[in-house]
C-alpha cells in the first residue's frame, strides 16, 4: 500500500476559500461534494445493483423482513457511535497540535470501542426478544447476531471514512468508500446468488466486506492512533457528542417506527411493499449526502468570517432548488423506476416514494438552517426537535395506517420530518445569532413539492398524455429555478458553461 495514505496531509485546503468571493466559495464547495458525496454516493449505487437480484429471489415478505433487521441494526450503531462523528468535527478543529488531534481522536476511539463491546453483547445474548417483540420476525434471531457480529468492523470503518474527511484526506475517503462498496457487493451476490444463502447471506457480505476495509483503514491511519495518556478529552467529547447519539437514535427511530407500526398492525407482504419503496426513496439520500458531506468543514472553515452569513445564504437556495428539482424527478420516474429495479409485483410501494423523499428534503434544509445548534454547542437542542419529529410521526402513523396503509405510514413520517426541522431551525435561532433569508427557498420548496403531488395525483387517459404532461412541470420548474434560483452571476457561470452544449 501507498505509504503516504497514512500520513496527515499537509495543508486542509480550506484556507483558500477564507478570503475568496462568494462565487468562488460555492465552486469549491460543489467540487468538494462532488469528490467526497460522489465517492459515497457510488459506493451506495453499487448497493443498488442487489436490489433487482435480491427482490426477485426473496418473496415478498422475506424482504420485508431484511430490510426490518437492517433498519433495526442501524438504529443500534447511531446508539454506540454515542454522536462522535459530529464530536470530533466539532473539537479538532480547535487545536492545531498535532498530539492533542492525535488525542481527541484516539479517546473518541475509546469511547465507541467501549459501547461498542456492552451493546453487542447485550444484543447477542438478548437476539431472540428483540427480533420478536421489536420487528416479529421471531425466525431470524441467528440473523440479527450476524449482523452484531458485524459493529466493530463497521464502527472502526465508519470512524476512518470520517477521520479521513475531517482530515481531508481526498484520496483515502475515495479508497475506502469505492473499495468496500465493490467489495460487499461482489460477496453479496457470490454468497445470496450464487450459493442461495438466503437473507442472511446479505449480513455475512458486509461482515467480511467491512471487516477486510476496516482492517485496512486501520492500518491506513496508524499515525492518528495512540493509547489514550487520561480522558481529559474524552469527558468533552462524550458531553457534546450524547445530544447527536440521541438524535440520530430518533432520527432512526422515525425509520424504525414506520416498520413497527406496519410488522404489528399490516403484514410482511405490505412490509415488503413498503421497503420497496423506501428503497427508491431513499435515492434522494445520495446527492443529499454528497453535499452534507462537504458541507461540515466548509461550513465551520467560514462561519467567523465577516460575510459568512452571505454565503451560507446563497447556498440555502441553491442547495434547496436543487435537491427539491431533483425530488420532483424522482417522483416523476417513480412507477418505471419501481419495475425497473425491483419487479411489478412491488409497484404498490411507489406510492411512498414521494412524501419518504420530500421527508429526507426537508430534513437536510433544516440542516443548513439550524447551524447555530453547532456553532454554538448546545447540542441539547437538536434532541429535542428531533424528539418532537418522532412523537409527531407516532401520531400520525396511528391515526393513518388504519385507513391508508403504507400510503398513511410514509405520509406521518413526512409530517414528522416537517416538525422536526421547524423545531431544529427555531431552537437554532433561539440559541446563536444567525438568521437566514428563508422566503425564498420556502417558496422553491413548497412550489416543488406542490408539483410532485399535482403530478402524482392528476390521472391522465393514457402513457403519452403522462409523459407530456411531466415534461410540462418539468421545464415550468426549471424555468422557475432558473430565474428565481440563480443569481445573474450563476445565470452567466451556466450559460458559459453549457454553451459548447449549445
Amino acid at each position: 500500500m501507498d505509504s503516504t495514505l497514512s500520513k496527515p496531509p499537509a495543508t486542509t485546503g480550506y484556507q483558500e476559500i477564507r478570503g475568496a468571493s462568494s462565487g468562488q466559495r460555492l465552486l469549491f464547495l460543489f467540487k468538494d461534494s462532488m469528490l467526497y458525496g460522489g465517492a459515497w454516493a457510488f459506493s451506495r449505487v453499487l448497493a443498488l445493483f442487489t436490489i433487482p437480484i435480491l427482490t426477485r429471489l426473496f418473496s415478498t415478505e422475506a424482504y420485508g423482513a431484511l430490510d426490518a433487521i437492517a433498519t433495526l441494526g442501524a438504529l443500534f450503531i447511531a446508539f454506540i457511535t454515542m454522536g462522535q462523528d459530529s464530536a470530533i468535527a466539532r473539537f479538532y478543529y480547535e487545536t492545531e497540535d498535532p498530539a492533542e488531534r492525535r488525542e481527541i481522536i484516539s479517546q473518541s476511539l475509546l469511547i465507541q470501542g467501549v459501547f461498542c463491546g456492552v451493546v453487542g453483547i447485550a444484543l447477542w445474548l438478548t437476539a431472540d426478544w428483540v427480533v420478536q417483540k421489536m420487528i416479529v420476525v421471531p425466525d431470524h434471531a441467528d440473523t440479527f447476531r450476524v449482523l452484531v457480529m458485524s459493529y466493530p468492523f463497521v464502527i472502526l470503518f465508519q470512524f476512518c471514512q470520517h477521520l479521513a474527511k475531517w482530515t481531508f484526506g481526498r484520496r483515502q475517503f475515495i479508497f475506502l468508500s469505492v473499495g468496500s462498496g465493490v467489495v460487499v457487493l461482489s460477496l453479496t451476490l457470490i454468497l445470496v446468488w450464487g450459493f442461495g444463502s438466503g437473507i442472511v447471506g446479505v449480513f455475512y457480505a458486509q461482515l467480511i466486506g467491512t471487516g477486510i476495509f476496516a482492517m485496512v483503514a486501520l492500518v491506513m491511519y496508524k499515525d492518528y492512533w495512540v493509547w489514550p495518556s487520561s480522558f481529559n478529552y474524552g469527558w468533552k467529547l462524550l458531553s457534546f457528542g450524547w445530544p447527536y447519539m440521541l438524535v440520530a437514535m430518533m432520527g432512526m427511530m422515525i425509520p424504525a417506527l414506520d416498520r413497527i407500526f406496519i410488522t404489528h398492525f399490516l403484514d410482511m407482504e405490505a412490509m415488503g411493499y413498503y421497503a420497496a419503496g423506501f428503497k427508491m426513496a431513499v435515492l434522494i439520500v445520495l446527492p443529499i449526502t454528497a453535499f452534507q458531506t462537504a458541507w461540515g468543514p466548509f461550513m465551520l472553515a467560514l462561519y467567523k468570517e465577516a460575510n459568512a452569513l452571505e454565503t451560507y445564504n446563497q447556498v440555502l437556495v441553491y442547495y434547496t432548488a436543487a435537491i427539491s428539482f431533483l425530488g420532483f424527478c424522482l417522483v416523476a420516474v417513480a412507477e418505471p423506476l419501481t419495475m425497473v429495479l425491483t419487479s411489478s409485483r412491488y409497484l404498490a410501494g411507489s406510492v411512498v416514494i414521494l412524501p419518504i423523499a420530500f421527508s429526507l428534503i426537508v430534513e437536510s434544509i433544516a440542516w443548513i438552517m439550524g447551524i447555530g445548534i453547532d456553532l454554538s454547542k448546545k447540542t441539547y437542542g437538536s434532541t429535542l426537535s428531533y424528539g418532537a419529529g418522532m412523537i409527531v410521526s407516532g401520531i400520525f402513523i396511528a391515526f393513518l395506517i388504519a385507513p391508508f396503509g403504507i400510503w398513511g405510514v410514509a405520509y406521518g413520517v413526512l409530517l414528522g420530518r416537517i416538525a422536526q426541522a421547524l423545531s431544529y431551525i427555531l431552537f437554532a435561532y433561539r440559541v446563536y445569532p444567525l438568521r437566514f433569508a428563508w422566503r425564498k427557498p420556502l417558496a422553491l420548496f413548497l412550489m416543488t413539492l406542490a408539483s410532485a403531488v399535482l403530478l402524482q395525483r392528476i390521472s391522465l387517459p393514457t402513457p403519452v398524455y403522462h409523459a407530456l404532461f411531466r415534461f410540462f412541470l418539468f421545464l415550468v420548474l426549471g424555468g422557475v429555478f432558473w430565474r428565481y434560483a440563480l443569481s445573474a452571476e450563476g445565470r452567466h457561470w451556466f450559460s458559459v458553461k453549457l454553451k459548447p452544449f449549445a
